[in-house]
């Protein structure tokens, strides 16, 4: 049967972090923790930033939940040269292991910023000790997408197993409608027949941020955002939670389980750089 899995982006654009970013997500782990899921956190450095940001980092590794690496910085990774793209994955490999006891295998670009002209990246991750990246919107998208990359897992040339943001749609028009601002802006119907779509297919999954929970915390606008995105961004953030929970298979795999059993990464499809490039 297939799986359809959560990921959560955890960053915080509060300083300090606002008691409904930490209820926010509290009430998201006792909600997991009845539906029986675990989910995969992928922590930023904003979220690490404050005691208590990490504190409930902590909790959430306690509770069973993989932690991986959203960057330490939150920006594009066009942003960076392979020098501080370098140094902003050792920063954030370290910080998640001080406060959890465990280094992360995952890694996430912010914005899912793995684009053509960052195709230098992939092998960066991995030398950082990373096993696995889900970085790549496999689609023309107007902030950041890679459209020639495969819309199923697959494996970069240099060894890196890729889980790229499952999309919907027809030709060059395919959006992550199961995601984040985009499944709060998507109806019903179309999220039910969307779903059982991608399911068709394998396993699924969805992302959110702490944002996408709650209208008392501030959302935060990709940086250059155009202005009619940005009230999109924060539409129908009331009670989403269960609209997000009603998605999910319980089940206690994560992208780390798969992305080290063998038999599985060995039924990839392997993919270069240059063939996206050109």
């Amino acid at each position: 049967m297939a799986v359809f899995r959560l990921t959560v982006d955890l960053e915080c654009h509060e300083d300090p972090p606002s008691h409904a970013y930490l209820k926010t997500i509290h009430q998201l782990l006792d909600r997991l923790d009845e539906q029986r899921v675990r989910a995969t956190f992928f922590v930023n450095g904003t979220a690490l930033a404050s005691e208590s940001g990490r504190q409930s980092v902590k909790e959430i590794s306690i509770r069973g939940h993989e932690i991986g690496s959203h960057g330490y910085l939150h920006r594009f990774l066009r942003t960076f040269d392979s020098s501080s793209f370098a140094d902003d994955l050792k920063k954030s490999r370290e910080i998640i292991a001080t406060t959890t006891g465990m280094l992360p295998t995952g890694y996430r670009a912010p914005y899912f910023s793995m684009t053509p002209d960052v195709l230098w990246a992939p092998e960066a991750i991995v030398s950082a000790g990373f096993d696995y990246s889900s970085s790549v919107l496999p689609a023309y998208n107007p902030q950041c997408g890679l459209p020639g990359a495969p819309r199923t897992p697959f494996v970069w040339a240099c060894g890196l197993t890729e889980f790229p943001v499952p999309v919907i749609g027809f030709g060059n028009f395919r959006f992550p409608l199961l995601g984040g601002g985009y499944f709060r802006l998507t109806p019903t119907f179309l999220v039910s027949i969307a779903r059982r779509r991608l399911l068709r297919d394998g396993d699924s999954w969805s992302y959110l941020h702490p944002y996408d929970l709650s209208t008392e915390i501030a959302f935060h606008s990709p940086q250059k955002s155009s202005w009619w995105m940005r009230p999109l961004i924060g539409f129908n953030r009331k009670n989403s939670l269960e609209s997000y929970l009603r998605l999910l298979t319980p089940t206690v795999s994560t992208f780390s389980d798969l992305s080290t059993d063998r038999s599985y990464v060995s039924t990839l499809p392997i993919v270069s750089s240059d063939s996206l490039n050109s």
